[in-house]
């Protein structure tokens, strides 16, 4: 159904595949706004998964938000860095640096251990040389293991393992890397009712919304209604923006 006034120019933007841009085009820069913020928005959560697990771990006591703020703190300044440096030098890729669920289970490991088992609350004062111990040891364990990845690639190594790694290989390690979130975040949505509306939004965004084409307004003389695919390329931004928009007139109102 054609929803531009008679005499209007429509214009629409479908691209054999869904394919929105190729290699080599160029988006907009209210695009690349949009793309950016989305992306942004996807990664915020798993920069603030980190700090919140490691602060919880390292049995800080009563230190533990402040250590928390620390942490937060530092990954986003060193996440921004990395990805000034990733899209600047290089080959370039046009992505996020974040935290790696790689670690996790290391980490889990480690906190796992009778010596490293946290046995008290958050309202306990902690020595401070005790906690800080414990974050050195992660983090001087984590960046030999970066050593290694860098020196695996530089060396080239990662042709030779290709060879031998395959889908049938690296799908179980993805698998059991993912399975080793699932109590955390199980425990997390309980939490918050509201997931479930983040849940059950996306889901209908990303399944049932994604062919719909908006009919959005270009220009004032002459005007030209261009349909584009806003549900398909913006999926996480629509959502997260409809549950954060519900939520401040929950608070406002006052009804949670």
């Amino acid at each position: 159904m054609d929803l531009s006034p008679p005499g209007e120019n429509v214009e629409t933007k479908i691209n054999k595949g869904h394919l929105y841009l190729r290699v080599n085009d160029r988006p907009s820069w209210e695009e690349s706004l949009l793309f950016g913020c989305q992306q942004a928005t996807v990664c915020l959560s798993a920069l603030l998964v980190y700090p919140f697990l490691v602060s919880q771990l390292a049995c800080a006591g009563d230190a533990t938000i402040a250590l928390r703020v620390q942490l937060i703190a530092t990954t986003f300044v060193a996440c921004g860095i990395a990805t000034l440096l990733q899209t600047s030098f290089g080959l370039r890729l046009s992505i996020l640096n974040g935290t790696a669920f790689s670690f996790l289970p290391p980490l889990f490991a480690f906190f796992q251990l009778p010596e490293n088992r946290c046995e008290i609350g958050q309202n306990v004062t902690v020595p401070e040389e005790e906690w800080k111990g414990r974050i050195q040891t992660i983090s001087g364990s984590l960046a030999i293991a970066c050593v290694v990845f860098i020196v695996i690639g530089a060396t080239g190594a990662v042709g030779a393992f290709s060879k031998f790694v395959g889908p049938i290989t690296i799908v179980p390690v993805l698998v059991l890397l993912t399975l080793s979130t699932v109590p955390m975040i199980d425990e997390k949505l309980s939490l918050h009712w509201i997931s479930i509306v983040m849940i059950l939004t996306l889901i209908v965004v990303v399944i049932y919304l994604d062919d719909v084409h908006v009919p959005i307004p270009i220009g004032i003389r002459p005007l030209r209604v261009v349909r584009v695919r806003v549900f398909g390329q913006f999926p996480y931004l629509i959502s997260v923006g409809f549950v954060w928009v519900l939520c401040l007139i929950l608070t406002v109102t006052g009804i949670e």
